[in-house]
């Protein structure tokens, strides 16, 4: 069993890098130690980067410093940054402060603990007498080499200080009572454990538009070309998407939106219920054509006219009960269908570009008439097309794609780039570690996933902001099937990865089946994991009967967290 850390690692990571590292670090710490990062209630005016309790050994107040070369003058401290040394504050000092503080909140509940300042370096290897002075002992500081054998550094610094000043060790002990004192006094409420109104404002965030992406906006408004602009998972294009199309119609243009997916286009019609814009998926447009279709061009094609009886049957499901071999037939006449109805928009927008083949680009173009025939734009991401050799529309023109990830977490974005192989845009957002958890078999799915479940509701993370997903619509089903009878998860919680394409949800649980590794191509495989882990926006839960070797095309880009 580790260190306790506060908040909780399940949904706090820290926001800079030196920072995340020693984190990182003190993770392996053993369960006599307890870490509380970023503490800035009850301590005055400053932010400690960590306080770290031991049980006997005191306690330990942090200063982190990124960078790795540093310079004193005339008592002011420098940090070599892009432009030359920038004065910071003296670390020894920020940490004796904090030192201070939290030994008075102590005190009031008559503890008087061993207490020491260290600082911590974690880009340096090592301390170099020769090139640099810090203006105290080099033994208080910890170097990236110490991450190794923390707890032993950590006494050596306890030794070493208690020696420096001919002290004798205190027989102070630090139990749960004293650690729930500092947790109350030193944690601001937001790192609490009902982290609803956090849910909430991470989520009004996504749905906002940055000053890059509205460039992109400003671009399209008043772009008659037909356009495709590319992103990565996260990347904010379906809320572009949404924005230009209602823009489009508000300056008059009767705009239509397509998208693939069902549960993609049900979210886009609640975003844009207020506006003028038409919104469909693929097949449930090609179904309104037909239902829109007059009796002589009904009567052309039996499967049209059956098709046309069943849509006002409340009871029936266009999405469940048609045969196969039905849609095929409506798929196979789609061109003669959107031929029926040529002229009928003056913008189009297609979101999810990548999930369309050209002759679907094609068929959807007719709907725009003469005057406005090339009032397109498409979002898409190649890296999650079914065909791997997925290029858009040669008539389509590129625009700059969309770098940044706004949906996941940084480490989020690390754990997709070991999948790939390929280095993708950093996200600014921060959050927990992803969790890999292997099973040796298949029995186990319900147990764990049931297990991680639990995990994520008992930090305080609502039900309806966790999602269930797997590229098995066997394993989802029957993962349903036994949650429906023991009565543990709502059905409405569990999708497979293709039908929940274009949506996220604040938690992830992923399984991964074995089958995965025998049915598809390696190319498919990674494509369908890389679409399933960015659907999390901040906790992501891997339940896998495939070891992380092969789940991962290369795992070195894990080491980077």
């Amino acid at each position: 069993m580790g260190a306790s850390i506060f908040p909780n690692p399940d949904v706090f990571r820290p926001e800079y890098p030196a920072e995340r590292k020693f984190f990182n670090a003190v993770k392996g710490l053993n369960s006599s130690w307890t870490a509380f990062f970023n503490a800035s209630k009850g301590i005055g005016k400053e932010e400690s980067d960590c306080v770290l309790v031991h049980k006997t050994y005191g306690v330990f107040s942090v200063e982190v410093k990124g960078g790795s070369r540093f310079r004193i003058q005339d008592g002011q401290w420098g940090r070599l940054e892009s432009g030359g040394y920038k004065p910071i504050t003296n670390p020894l000092s920020q940490a004796e402060n904090i030192r201070g503080n939290v030994l008075r909140l102590l005190r009031k509940i008559d503890k008087y603990p061993d207490s020491f300042s260290i600082i911590v370096l974690p880009n340096l290897k090592q301390i170099d007498d020769q090139k640099s002075s810090y203006g105290f002992s080099k033994e208080i500081i910890i170097t990236k080499a110490d991450f190794e054998n923390l707890d032993e550094k950590l006494l050596e610094i306890r030794n070493f200080v208690l020696s420096e000043n001919n002290q004798q060790p205190k027989k102070v002990q630090l139990g749960k009572e004293e650690i729930l004192h500092l947790k109350e006094q030193l944690l601001p409420s937001h790192y609490l454990p009902n982290l609803k109104t956090y849910i909430n404002e991470r989520g009004e965030r996504i749905q906002e538009l940055d000053f890059y992406q509205i460039e992109r906006w400003r671009d399209c408004l008043d772009q008659r070309n037909p356009t495709i602009i590319e992103g990565q998972n996260g990347s904010g294009k379906t809320i572009l998407a949404r924005a230009l199309a209602k823009q489009r119609a508000e300056r008059g243009l009767k705009t239509i939106l397509i998208c693939k997916q069902l549960l993609l286009n049900q979210e886009n019609k609640y975003q844009l219920r207020d506006t003028m814009v038409e919104s469909y998926s693929y097949f449930e447009l090609l179904f309104w054509l037909i239902e829109n279709l007059d009796d002589e061009e009904l009567s052309e094609d039996y499967i049209f006219k059956f098709v046309a009886s069943k849509i006002n049957d409340k009871k029936f499901n266009i999405h469940k009960d048609f045969e196969s071999d039905v849609y095929k037939h409506i798929a196979d006449k789609s061109g003669y269908l959107f031929e029926l109805y040529s002229g009928s928009y003056d913008a189009l927008i297609i979101d999810e570009g990548q999930q369309f083949n050209e002759e679907q680009f094609t068929n959807m173009r007719k709907l725009l008439n003469n005057e406005s025939k090339d009032t397109i734009t498409v979002f898409a991401d190649k890296f999650q097309a079914e065909d791997l050799t997925w290029e858009p529309p040669k008539w389509l023109n590129t625009y700059p794609p969309l770098l940044k990830n706004y949906r996941n977490t940084d480490s989020i974005v690390k754990h997709q780039e070991a999948i790939l192989d390929k280095r993708l845009e950093e996200s600014e957002n921060f959050g927990p570690l992803p969790q890999f958890i292997f099973l040796d078999s298949e029995k186990n799915f319900y147990n764990e996933m049931i297990n991680q479940w639990n995990q994520i509701r008992k930090i305080g993370v609502p039900e309806k902001s966790i999602i269930v997903l797997s590229t098995s619509r066997t394993l989802i089903d029957s993962m349903l099937s036994i949650c429906v009878k023991e009565k543990t998860i709502s059905p409405k919680q569990f999708f497979t990865v293709e039908e929940f394409t274009g949506l996220e949800k604040f938690a992830v649980i992923l399984l991964w089946s074995k089958d995965m590794t025998a049915k598809f191509s390696e190319e498919d495989r990674l494509r369908r994991a890389y679409q399933g882990t960015g659907r999390a926006k901040e906790i992501l839960r891997i339940i896998s009967t495939t070891p992380s070797s092969e789940f991962y095309k290369n795992e070195k880009y894990l080491k980077e967290l």
